[in-house]
């Protein structure tokens, strides 16, 4: 492909706009009129040509660089012009943006070929400013109290301060003290007292008009040069601080503080004081937490995770990207979301180089764009020379791999994620299993909306060996999304994607087992939270509970009579109980608490084979059975005029 400027041939307007664009902003190059040359192209009859290009334009973002100007270049918005013949040129009329284009525009690319047929097309430019103000501090600053009171204001302690899109009277200056926040400060000045006097150290900052912000730290002296305070007592030092999650919520952690000729203080604790510290001693304060890993991380993670790489929902905190960012690249990437995965699976216990939390300084001013990279983050926060008391000495808590933010303390349940009362329902047939036979087991899908499902299959390693878990209509899904642990009789399965909307009654994967006994599926087999919690998750932020139903096979030949485990079980609202008959019978099937009370009880005739009675606790308009209100571990029984067989669930409040 060959690029070369031809003008010769334009419009004299074209022409002149071309020519004084490129000179207004040097960051633009001087030819705008381009041309391709594919030499085998098109076997077309060129010579007359009467034929239009076919023009062909894309969306993009250009950003204004510290001088307020942006070049645009044809190839950016082209997406892919072409014409019949050999030879065509890309056109841009306005390549040149300033601050006062900020925002989306309307640009129009004109394609020319070597006959004069023209065609163009429109593509809308969104124009940034991500350029921050430039900020001079002055240095050997200092206030006298009168009457024991001095103010100061950000103005005083600029030197100067400057912006490529933001005018002086545009630029909003804030102040505070070191350690009082993370984000634009609230006020533009400061009051001192007697208690202040010595060196005071405070943060400087600036944003421009389109909220780009820096901040500078620096110190400055406040006198008492008319010694109009009375004397003043220090009191002893103390470091007072506390660590909370991003949302406020407390977590408990091994806090440190080492330094002042002593040996180190540990406690574990959301909420710390250390006090009778050495004055005038160097203290550092560091926070651990590396116990619980797999608490809050779930495969909704994930799916936020590829949400963000992808662009489509990308996260606007910089706490989430920390969370998110697993190995500690400074970057969310398919790295993180396969480890994380590998956590969920059971595959591994601990994501390597990293711990369960990470505990940031609440004061470190972390990048303006939550997409620049955030690595070599202090994880420690460090004080020179304590004299007095230092508060707000606070941590951030991040769960590692969790940006969800559901992991919870040790102490008390904050999770976050709402519940949806009707779960994912995934249905498999139901068969007799002969000893030494492998099988293929089609999961089937019940309508759903899930976007991402976990779960653990917990099976009889006695009776049933599995082999291997393959996709079939279920997109995506491969060796990394489950684990088999056939030693522990358990499999572990994690997916995320698009939503299984259009899944209704498809087959999603299947399970290749092998029968080790002769014996029913439905007595080896159900799905558990044993390792991994069976959960689905939604678009919407809700997660569910996932049940695995066991349909009636297409010959019930040879079945015997049979009372299988309810499902779920426990439950809150629903359950089922499920059971074969060798014949058409006549059923009963009693309910009872454990003091022998009866609380349900269900009369009626059921056809050979498999067979479910849905039951609900105490709202009785859901199924057409209700249990009356109660909790606890009860018993059912199922009688026939020929067999009769008991077993227990718990039902929760």
């Amino acid at each position: 492909m060959i690029f070369f400027p031809l003008t010769d041939n334009l419009p004299p307007m074209i022409r002149a706009n071309t020519l004084r664009c490129s000179v207004l902003s040097i960051a633009v190059p001087i030819a705008f009129f381009l041309c391709f040359l594919l030499p085998n192209l098109l076997e077309a009859q060129c010579s007359p040509d009467t034929t239009r290009p076919r023009a062909r334009c894309r969306n993009t973002t250009i950003y204004l660089d510290s001088t307020g100007q942006a070049g645009l270049n044809p190839l950016q918005i082209d997406n892919g012009s072409i014409d019949n013949c050999r030879e065509w040129y890309l056109i841009l009329i306005h390549p040149c943006f300033y601050c006062s284009d900020i925002g989306d525009k309307n640009v129009t690319l004109y394609v020319q070929d070597r006959a004069g047929n023209k065609a163009n097309c429109t593509a809308v430019v969104t124009v940034r400013d991500t350029t921050r103000p430039k900020l001079s501090i002055k240095t050997n600053f200092a206030v006298s109290l009168n009457g024991g009171v001095a103010t100061v204001t950000a103005q005083q302690l600029v030197a100067s301060v400057s912006d490529n899109c933001s005018s002086l009277n545009k630029i909003q200056l804030g102040i505070r003290k070191i350690g009082q926040g993370t984000v634009f400060p609230t006020t533009a000045s400061l009051s001192f007292a007697c208690a202040d006097t010595g060196k005071q150290y405070i943060e400087i900052w600036a944003r421009d008009s389109t909220g780009n912000a820096i901040s500078q730290t620096t110190s400055f002296t406040v006198n008492d040069i008319n010694k109009t305070c009375a004397p003043f007592i220090r009191a002893i030092p103390t470091i007072i601080g506390s660590i909370r999650t991003e949302t406020g919520k407390s977590i408990a952690a091994q806090v440190t503080l080492t330094g002042g000729n002593a040996p180190p203080t540990i406690i574990k604790t959301s909420d710390y004081n250390f006090n009778n510290i050495l004055r005038g001693g160097n203290f550092t304060l560091t926070a651990l937490r590396d116990t619980d890993w797999i608490n809050g991380v779930t495969t909704y993670d994930i799916a936020l995770m590829s949400q963000h790489s992808l662009d489509i929902g990308p996260f606007t905190s910089p706490y989430k990207l920390i969370a998110g960012d697993v190995d500690k690249d400074g970057y969310i990437d398919a790295t993180d979301m396969l480890l994380t995965r590998k956590l969920i699976l059971r595959q591994i216990s601990r994501i390597p180089n990293n711990t369960a939390w990470r505990f940031i300084p609440k004061n470190t001013v972390l990048p303006p764009s939550p997409s620049a990279p955030l690595n070599n983050l202090p994880e420690s926060m460090t004080f020179t020379n304590v004299v007095d008391t230092i508060r707000n000495a606070d941590f951030v808590a991040v769960k590692t791999c969790d940006v969800s933010g559901s992991a919870q303390n040790l102490m008390s349940n904050n999770g976050n994620i709402q519940a949806r009362n009707n779960g994912l329902k995934l249905n498999l047939e139901d068969r007799l299993l002969e000893a030494g036979k492998i099988y293929d087991l089609d999961i089937h899908l019940s309508e759903s909306d899930a976007f991402a499902f976990q779960f653990t299959l917990k099976f009889d390693n006695k009776s049933v060996q599995i082999k291997d878990i393959q996709s079939i209509d279920l997109q995506g899904f491969n060796t990394t999304n489950f684990a088999v642990f056939n030693e522990n009789g358990l499999a572990t399965v994690s997916w995320n994607g698009q939503s299984l909307k259009d899944l209704k009654n498809a087959r999603l994967f299947k399970i290749v087992v092998k029968a080790q006994q002769n014996i029913s599926l439905s007595d080896v087999l159900n799905i558990t939270s044993d390792w991994t919690k069976a959960e689905a998750y939604y678009a919407s932020g809700e997660v569910s509970n996932i049940n695995l139903n066991f349909t009636a096979p297409d010959k019930a030949e040879g079945l015997d009579f049979a009372l299988l485990p309810n499902a779920p079980n426990p439950f809150t609202h629903e359950t089922t109980i499920r059971f074969r008959l060798p014949t058409e019978s006549e059923v009963l099937l009693t309910v009872v608490d454990a003091t022998g009370r009866v609380i349900k009880v269900v009369n009626a005739s059921f056809p050979k084979g498999y067979n479910e009675i849905p039951l609900t606790f105490d709202t009785p308009s859901v199924s057409t059975y209700g249990l009356s209100k109660t909790s606890g571990i009860v018993f059912y029984t199922l009688k026939t005029a020929t067999h009769a067989a008991t077993q227990q669930m718990v039902i929760m409040k």
